[in-house]
């Protein structure tokens, strides 16, 4: 995995598309980011540090029932 910086958040409040020309194409999402950028990325308060909390107990668990691999699709 080659991972993509997290960009800005827009105007509107939300990250842009990978490919702004064509915001709704297949294109559009995920951002390949390693789990320590993403931590420092979004858990700038308490709020967000509890929800990556869950999401890193969510992904244990998963881990934990024998997940290791994600299916791209």
């Amino acid at each position: 995995m080659i991972p993509v910086p997290i960009p800005a958040w827009n105007a509107r409040g939300l990250i842009p598309p990978k490919d702004p020309l064509q915001p709704t194409g297949n294109a559009r999402s995920p951002y390949r980011v390693r789990l320590p950028e993403l931590v420092l990325r979004f858990g700038q308060t308490p709020e967000r540090r509890a929800v990556l909390d869950g999401f890193l107990r969510y992904r244990a668990e998963l881990q934990g029932a024998g997940f290791v691999q994600a299916s791209n699709g």
